[in-house]
């Protein structure tokens, strides 16, 4: 690369960022991360693998009991969950 070709870092940074792909992994990132705050602890210590596929939340439940009080506030959480990233990630909340 020749010196004249050469670009600011903060500027090449930028376009990666600014890149749909990237936003979307950070967002789909962020909203897993904040699983336990919007759930709570007990609730995030008997869940487990967490992923997201086509605006999916998979989550594996340990308890029947407890997957099915999470079935019932699916709507609430996904919601909390979308507000907690400030964006739209997810539509809804696939429980294992």
């Amino acid at each position: 690369m020749k010196k004249q070709d050469a670009k600011p870092l903060n500027e090449v940074l930028q376009s990666v960022f600014s890149e749909d792909r990237f936003h979307t992994k950070l967002n789909e990132t962020k909203l897993m991360a904040s699983w336990p705050k919007v759930v709570g602890e007990n609730v995030n210590e008997n869940t487990r693998g967490l992923f997201i596929k086509q605006g999916k939340l998979f989550v594996k439940i340990a308890s029947p009991a407890l997957k099915y009080n999470l079935m019932m506030q699916m709507s609430t959480l996904t919601k909390a969950l979308n507000a907690e990233v400030g964006t739209h990630v997810i539509d809804t909340i696939i429980f294992l």
